[in-house]
């Protein structure tokens, strides 16, 4: 039993905090700015003058539905506003300084016959350009996307190429190299190996603009083998030395409590709703939440320590606090907190999808064999209809705890149990049914819910969160 609850507890995140900001406070849809930005999508991109409180038009999601297809001219109007929206789905590299950039970069704004623009990091370093000193490409949220390819690509920002092959990650998601290697050059125009030297030589770049390590700690803690090929690639990709890089950065103030870094997210973001949400559903034993912060003790492939995330209003970004004994598994902790704080949503493209103002012995025995053989780590890219088809198979599991667990330990934002009583009740609440005893039938739900797809499991937290506080925590599945 204890191995049960701890495999649950590893893979327990939460993908659907942020939406409460979106659905509590959907006067941010209308806030009065100074650039009205309407953003239908990449092939109409609009930016103008006005100054009235004008609601965005209906198709404003389209385009932060990720691809990999960029239009040039629509781009740089997104650049010209300096939209948050667009923060990590592409990056603007210019041509006359060997720079790329956040879209939200705030130094003067280039031409628009100076500027390219790449889905990803990876891909603009590859066309030998270096990353902004002062907008940081590094502290970029990710572009959340429901695809194999992204799914690879988190792997690999996990750390699963720093001590393993192509060849073993390639078995591990159910491809051949060859495939594999075809997958992410398709999506995003580099090899793997080409995805992975960007991601360690982002992650030391932050490293040394954020912390007083030595470089030597962190060339090992980016996932590099070797302190000579970290300076190697660092010194031909950027065209300085890693010392070089903390003489021209302000250096920063040394830490004795643990290691302090960044991570940026997607605004809005409700960070007292998310705090909310994890101390009521917290474990005594392993977790503190007050009204600031998050803390919580760690173990990662044999490392343990501790972590504590807070956010102190002022920018968009947690700052993420750990102890030194969790360096060697770095990549994989800053994947873990970015899962579990849900960073890489895109509240507004979530806000627009939803349209809103989850025999007892037998089946633990079950699941705890299942969670053993592996079956709460899917294939990467595997569907929810598979995965869910997969639970299903387990005595005692049914259609209601089967979308639970895809929801919460699985992290698929489409899982939505529809047999859950008070998700059935607040959606006659929504229907100003008369009687609250008179609510919709499972069936009746999951065909009203039909209009939130791909984003249904936002749309569950929405709807337990808008009922009474007595009623906040999911119902049971009927039998």
């Amino acid at each position: 039993m204890r191995k049960v609850r701890r495999l649950c507890r590893r893979h327990l995140t939460f993908t659907t905090a942020v939406a409460i900001a979106c659905i509590q406070q959907q006067r941010l849809a209308h806030i009065d700015v100074r650039k009205q930005l309407a953003l239908p999508h990449l092939q109409a991109y609009k930016v103008g003058m006005d100054t009235q409180t004008t609601p965005p038009p209906d198709d404003d999601g389209d385009l932060l539905a990720a691809t990999p297809t960029l239009d040039a001219a629509s781009c740089y109007r997104a650049v010209t506003a300096r939209d948050t929206r667009f923060d990590g789905v592409f990056f603007t590299a210019v041509k006359t300084t060997g720079i790329y950039c956040r879209p939200v970069c705030s130094a003067k704004t280039p031409a628009a016959s100076s500027c390219t623009f790449f889905t990803s990091a990876a891909q603009a370093e590859n066309a030998g350009f270096r990353p902004c000193l002062r907008c940081r490409p590094e502290l970029a949220p990710y572009a959340l996307q429901q695809n194999l390819a992204y799914a690879v690509w988190q792997k690999i920002c996990a750390g699963a190429l720093n001590h393993a092959s192509l060849d073993e990650l390639a078995v591990e998601v159910g491809l051949s190299s060859r495939q594999l290697r075809r997958v992410l050059l398709q999506h995003f125009g580099v090899a793997p190996v080409e995805l992975a030297q960007t991601q360690r030589l982002l992650l030391a770049k932050q490293l040394l603009t954020e912390t007083t390590l030595p470089v030597t700690e962190i060339a090992f803690a980016a996932g590099f083998g070797s302190l000579r090929r970290f300076n190697d690639l660092f010194q031909t990709r950027y065209k300085l030395a890693p010392s070089q890089l903390r003489v021209r950065q302000r250096a920063p103030k040394a830490d004795a409590q643990g290691i302090t870094l960044k991570l940026a997210f997607r605004p809005p973001f409700n960070w007292p709703g998310m705090l909310d949400y994890f101390f009521s559903r917290r474990l005594h034993s392993v977790a503190v939440v007050d009204q600031s912060s998050y803390r919580r003790s760690v173990l990662l492939n044999g490392h343990s320590g501790w972590l504590a995330v807070q956010h102190d209003g002022k920018g968009n970004f947690l700052t993420l606090q750990f102890s030194t004994s969790l360096l060697p598994v770095l990549p994989l902790l800053l994947t873990r907190v970015r899962e579990q704080f849900d960073l890489d949503a895109n509240p507004e493209l979530i806000r627009h999808d939803l349209h809103l103002p989850g025999r007892r012995a037998e089946t633990v025995i079950a699941f705890a064999r299942f969670a053993q053989a592996g079956g709460l780590q899917p294939p990467a890219g595997q569907d929810l209809a598979s995965t869910l088809a997969q639970l299903q198979s387990l005595p005692g599991i049914g259609a209601w705890s089967a979308n639970y667990i895809a929801l919460r330990a699985l992290r698929y934002p489409d899982a939505f149990p529809s047999g859950d009583l008070v998700l059935q009740k607040a959606l006659g609440r929504i229907l100003q049914m008369d009687d609250e005893e008179k609510r919709p039938s499972a069936k009746q739900l999951e065909k009203h819910a039909q209009r939130w797809q791909p984003w249904r499991g936002y749309a569950a937290l929405a709807l337990w969160h808008s009922m009474p506080l007595i009623q906040q925590a999911p119902g049971t599945e009927e039998t």
